[in-house]
């Protein structure tokens, strides 16, 4: 945390935020993503402070969305989303209306061969995290983004093995609008057998 703290005092965030601008290589994109990645998971103080940069949520979802992108910035991008969203208490749900659309975008595309296993983990964590707290219209817009017909895909063994975390579902049962998690009538069993596959946040 000392070194984060330094790393913030020297203006890291807004130049690692820079170097997410379209015409950097690659490389170095997905070396400001470790960085701010880095620096938001060390507790939500530090993740504030990104949160409070201009545009943070905006360029990282956008390099997330990027397929001309290798599969592993993109991949570093939705860990980065992740780190964003988690922390008590809760980050600013304002801040981050702008990754929901990454976050569905990673989620309706588990299957596909750009998207990685570990980036529709950590898109799954985001959800979890948006999702974990007694604000009710948070949960009904990650309802509206309608990407549970894609995790309970998932569930259901059409992307093998699971990915983990089920507990992306986990606030959403909690949630007063417990019947809409379970239209899509994936047998209650089967989200129990799935936490086998969920590793620690």
């Amino acid at each position: 945390t000392e070194d984060t703290q330094h790393l913030v005092n020297a203006g890291v965030i807004p130049q690692a935020l820079r170097c997410l601008a379209p015409g950097f290589g690659s490389d170095i994109v997905e070396q400001a993503l470790w960085t701010l990645s880095n620096i938001a998971g060390d507790g939500p103080r530090f993740r504030d402070l990104c949160l409070a940069e201009d545009g943070f949520v905006a360029a990282i979802a956008r390099v997330t969305m990027d397929e001309s992108l290798p599969s592993k910035c993109r991949e570093t991008a939705a860990w980065t989303i992740s780190n964003a969203c988690r922390g008590k208490p809760l980050p600013d749900w304002a801040k981050l209306a702008d990754a929901l659309p990454a976050l569905k975008y990673v989620i309706d595309n588990a299957s596909s061969p750009n998207i990685t296993l570990e980036a529709v983990k950590r898109a799954l964590w985001a959800v979890n995290h948006l999702t974990d707290g007694p604000d009710d219209s948070v949960i009904q817009k990650v309802l509206d983004l309608d990407v549970m017909p894609a995790v309970m895909n998932m569930l259901r063994g059409f992307v093998a093995p699971p990915p983990p975390p089920f507990d992306a579902e986990n606030p959403l049962e909690r949630g007063h609008d417990y019947r809409q998690v379970m239209r899509h009538d994936v047998p209650h069993d089967i989200l129990y057998d799935v936490l086998q596959f969920v590793p620690a946040a």
